[in-house]
């Protein structure tokens, strides 16, 4: 199978964890990862090139669905590499939405079921 296009290098490393507090002594305190940001259920870490998300959603909160680690990846348009993913056979789970102003993502899984994302700007607006 032929290369799909610009998948640029792994961004985000997201997990889903129950008391996000005790996730953040963990990765900060006890593996000594510096703790970039805190915003409402989410934290972020830098964790050497790559950002580790940890999003707080009790085990009351979890959907039976719910994917608890996602790989996303850096993509330079996001329109051009999910059109030729979609070519090349790849099955979306979402569409294309908007995470930050100038940021957008989609998401799918991959042979085993582990939730890839990838996440980029819009070139074609």
């Amino acid at each position: 199978m032929a290369a799909v296009g610009p998948i640029g290098r792994l961004n985000v490393i997201v997990l889903v964890v129950r008391v996000l507090q005790r996730s953040l002594r963990f990765y900060g305190e006890t593996l000594g990862l510096p703790v970039q940001a805190q915003m409402g259920n989410w934290a972020y870490i830098n964790a050497g090139g790559v950002t580790l998300a940890l999003q707080h959603l009790p085990k009351a909160d979890f959907p039976q669905n719910l994917y608890m680690s996602e790989l996303v990846f850096r993509v330079e348009d996001i329109d051009a590499v999910h059109a030729a993913l979609k070519q090349s056979g790849v099955t979306f789970i979402n569409t294309i939405r908007q995470l930050t102003d100038k940021e957008f993502g989609i998401s799918f899984r991959d042979p085993d079921g582990h939730v890839l994302t990838i996440m980029g700007p819009k070139k074609r607006l």
